[in-house]
């Protein structure tokens, strides 16, 4: 909408530029204002008609002009945005997640904020595509992902990070607040009946939760490998504990 704007703007300066050339080209060299006033006197419909036709023939080229240009444009948005989001789910991919994972880790350290980062997945969900096949299988991980969609807030990062496994990244937030959210998240999810492909299914996840907070010294040395190592260490010991649960990744004190 904005290139069809400027450009049938555009257009009609050109519109009006193009008589108005003409004008002092055939009144050239003298443009003495009374030869041109007297010129344009003589042949004032010509003018007149130049003008308009000039004006309307160029502006709707302009608009056209911009109609592609901003079609191109919204391609190109369109493909960019295909480019960060998982085929399946809709949500963000991993790669957009990495990217952004390093965006926020860097700001969490500058700006001296606490950052949270959440690692989960279904639990026994090989068992639940070999009983009811992958299609109901591909039905549960979009319904999961849109859940946990709506109960994000625009600032969250919320990514599939491979087959079952889902990633968030909660900036700003507190470690008691991130794991009350996740906690909430796992006991709706673990409440619910899923509909899968014409089979009611029950899903379970197990997280695993590592916290940036400014109390921990010097965070120049936190990186993103090791915040996501330290994350899926959280996310082995929920498995191991029993599933169903979600881990807080503890740092050892040196």
């Amino acid at each position: 909408m904005r290139n069809r704007l400027w450009y049938s703007l555009l257009g009609g300066l050109i519109g009006l530029g193009a008589p108005l050339g003409a004008l002092l080209l055939h009144t050239w060299p003298t443009w003495d204002m009374a030869i041109v006033l007297a010129e344009y006197r003589q042949y004032d419909f010509f003018y007149v008609y130049m003008s308009i036709s000039t004006l309307v023939a160029v502006m709707a080229f302009g608009f056209f002009m911009g109609h592609l240009a901003d079609r191109l444009r919204a391609k190109e948005l369109q493909f960019k945005e295909l480019a960060i989001r998982d085929d399946l789910t809709g949500i963000y991919n991993r790669r957009y997640f990495r990217m952004r994972l390093d965006e926020e880790l860097h700001r969490a350290i500058r700006y001296k904020s606490e950052l949270n980062l959440i690692l989960f997945d279904l639990d026994f969900f090989k068992a639940t595509n070999d009983q009811y096949g992958h299609v109901a299988g591909d039905h549960i991980l979009r319904a999961i992902a849109d859940l946990v969609y709506k109960r994000i807030r625009e600032s969250d990062i919320f990514a599939r990070y491979g087959g079952e496994e889902f990633i968030l990244i909660l900036p700003e937030t507190s470690q008691n607040n991130a794991f009350r959210f996740i906690e909430m998240l796992r006991e709706e999810i673990a409440a619910r009946t899923f509909q899968a492909d014409g089979h009611s299914v029950k899903i379970t996840i197990s997280a695993g939760l590592c916290s940036v907070q400014q109390n921990e010294g010097d965070l120049s040395e936190i990186n993103a490998v090791e915040l996501l190592k330290a994350t899926d260490f959280a996310l082995y010991e929920a498995k191991n504990g029993g599933r169903n649960q979600t881990r807080i990744y503890v740092r050892q004190s040196s």
